[in-house]
């Protein structure tokens, strides 16, 4: 398997074990870098040059800490119902939380007071950013905050996730989702970064992790995912998992392995990680010709249209307007975005289809 070294130590370090003579070149500290592991590296190597880098999300952790206490407050004053989602639960799986980072504090409105809630954040010395189809970002103490009001895409008319408030409980004061159902959006989480701009490793080791401490109905993680169509997608995710860190080379071919581990040091920990790769991988996820995807950014639809110009929603007479200011105005803003995806590699483009194809991702 190609990257062994790699992936013995992000094995070492989810089993909170250290390894000796580990020598970091340029390339491990990228690959670790763009995966958003460098915790996990500092912590298995020891090495003090990655020390800072350890620190740093140390206290970080404890400001997304500070704010979510904070959030939390606001909230259950005003009785408001919420909860927060991924990372901020996922991190406490890892034997030391520092190493699962965190981009940002996911918080999902679960009762009609979104409006509310989003006015209340906004006046309790939170930064307001901006608001699209499926949240409010704000900022507070360099933490960057999403608030939802929606679990998955509002496009997705999906009965089992559009009623996700049938599978909450309550567990030491704070609503989550049962475990089937949380596994199944984590699924379902991957898949979606998997089809945009790209994934690294880590929403992998998060499903890892979760299945090893918890025992779940594998029937009902199934059922649930099934509408979607993303239940042969997390099958091939299993068989993953067993050969990266249950050293189970059967579950899946080498070739295809190597394929797929190529594909998540190519994207990163979100698709950035190479300069244009995520556009590829987007152009693939989405099915689309190079010319046909670069027409979408030209003339995006609507709900596309109002997340780039949120001031015109409810103004139907922009509309038109602002489509000709976009079609002329986009090519001069995002020249570079515009040029990458035509003139984007095929190969880019059909190493990510067979990607999707080895892990039946549709």
């Amino acid at each position: 398997m190609k990257y062994q070294e790699y992936i013995d130590i992000i094995n070492c370090g989810l089993k909170g074990e250290t390894l000796t003579d580990v020598k970091i070149d340029q390339k491990m500290f990228d690959f670790f870098k763009e995966q958003s592991l460098l915790p996990l590296l500092y912590l298995v190597t020891k090495d003090k040059r990655l020390k800072t880098y350890y620190y740093a999300a140390f206290l970080l952790h404890e400001k997304y800490d500070e704010v979510a206490n904070e959030i939390a407050t606001l909230l259950k004053e005003n009785n408001i119902d919420f909860m927060f989602l991924k990372g901020y639960y996922l991190r406490n799986l890892y034997p030391d939380r520092t190493i699962r980072t965190m981009g940002d504090l996911d918080c999902l409105i679960l009762d009609d007071n979104y409006d509310k809630a989003v006015a209340l954040i906004k006046n309790n010395g939170f930064n307001y950013k901006k608001e699209n189809l499926h949240e409010a970002l704000f900022t507070r103490n360099n933490i960057n905050v999403e608030m939802h009001h929606h679990l998955i895409n509002s496009d997705i008319k999906d009965v089992a996730f559009t009623n996700y408030v049938e599978h909450l409980q309550i567990i030491e004061g704070a609503f989550r989702f049962e475990k089937e159902f949380e596994l199944a959006y984590l699924v379902y989480h991957y898949s979606r970064h998997m089809l945009m701009a790209g994934a690294g490793i880590r929403p992998l080791i998060d499903i890892y992790l979760f299945l090893k401490f918890n025992t779940v109905d594998q029937t009902k993680v199934i059922s649930y995912l099934q509408s979607l169509k993303l239940e042969e997608f997390y099958e091939s995710l299993q068989k993953l998992i067993k050969v990266i860190f249950e050293a189970n080379e059967e579950a899946l071919s080498e070739e295809d392995t190597n394929t797929i581990l190529d594909y998540i040091v190519r994207s990163g920990i979100h698709g950035y990680a190479n300069g244009d790769v995520y556009i590829g991988n987007m152009m693939a996820g989405q099915g689309q010709s190079k010319f046909k995807f670069f027409l979408s950014k030209m003339f995006p639809k609507l709900e596309i249209l109002y997340l780039r110009y949120p001031k015109i929603r409810g103004k139907k007479f922009m509309v038109p307007l602002t489509y000709i200011y976009h079609f002329f105005t986009f090519p001069f803003k995002h020249l570079k975005k515009a040029f990458d995806s035509l003139t984007m590699k095929n190969s880019v483009i059909e190493e990510t289809k067979n990607v999707h194809k080895i892990l039946h991702l549709k």
